[in-house]
């Protein structure tokens, strides 16, 4: 009898036992809404089934982003706002103080979130920034042409800029305006990673205040040897006559050497003296 009653109450405390784990364990229940959003939007996170006036914390895949309390029915609601982390569907779990626990999950979409200006000048430069990108890639921002004239949906690209993304899916950058015409059109950015695209910002092009001066091209010119450049110089230089040189009619006799002067002298005393011999023979006779 007595070994009967301790069987049976041994039975009884191993399920009251087995009970009080499986109810510290149980799990509860959470919806969040909106079920989609971005960085920095605000959410609505409600629960239920977990410990009476109980600590829950709520996590954003992995990382805590709130702490609320249950009331003696165990059940919360709370709002907050989307962490900054990357692109895709995410898991939103929250877990009490005696580890009951939920989960949900979240489909978190790529933002721009700031432009330094909305309107400006074609030619002009701005600065993008964008949260809920893929981590540590790179993502194109865009400037499009949204409507054509007769109102069609065109989203027409007009610029495009690379930028890269830091761990936690977050980039800022420098973005030129092209020289268009003025008027509105969208800035928007694409993540080829989580094949998505961020939202739209209407942006306003003010009419340029300057218009960029045109590059004139550049003329080729054949390469020329030393040799062609003196002969092109050449050819191209002038000629030059040579100066004339006056020739000048000098009045002045020339005189002949004293030598020859006293030859003739002799000679002509000489041709004197045979003329007077020939004379005197003939006398004479």
């Amino acid at each position: 009898m007595i070994c009967a009653t301790l069987a049976r109450w041994i039975s009884v405390s191993a399920l009251l036992i087995f009970l009080c784990i499986q109810t510290s364990h149980a799990s509860g229940w959470i919806r969040i809404s909106p079920i989609e959003g971005s960085v920095g939007d605000s959410v609505r996170i409600s629960g239920g089934g977990f410990g009476p006036d109980s600590n829950v914390g709520i996590f954003f895949e992995e990382k805590i982003v709130a702490i609320a309390k249950t009331d003696l029915n165990g059940v919360f609601s709370v709002r907050l706002d989307v962490p900054e982390i990357s692109c895709g569907i995410k898991t939103v779990k929250v877990v009490d103080e005696v580890r009951r626990n939920a989960y949900t999950t979240f489909n978190l979409t790529p933002k721009i979130t700031r432009l330094s200006s909305r309107e400006a000048p074609a030619g002009s430069t701005i600065t993008v920034t964008g949260k809920g990108f893929s981590a540590n890639s790179d993502v194109e921002v865009i400037l499009a042409n949204f409507f054509d004239v007769s109102g069609i949906v065109l989203k027409e690209v007009l610029a495009k800029k690379i930028a890269r993304t830091n761990e936690k899916g977050t980039f800022e950058t420098n973005f030129e305006i092209p020289y268009i015409a003025s008027g509105y059109y969208i800035i928007y950015a694409n993540d080829p990673v989580c094949g998505l695209e961020s939202n739209y910002i209407y942006f306003n092009v003010l009419e340029a205040k300057s218009k960029p001066t045109p590059t004139p091209a550049a003329t080729s010119t054949p390469n020329v040897t030393s040799s062609q450049e003196k002969e092109v110089a050449n050819m191209t230089k002038p000629t030059e006559s040579p100066p004339k040189k006056t020739v000048e009619t000098s009045t002045k006799v020339q005189r002949s050497t004293p030598g020859f002067e006293f030859l003739l002298a002799v000679g002509g005393i000489a041709l004197a003296y045979l003329i007077l011999i020939d004379r005197d023979r003939k006398w004479k006779s």
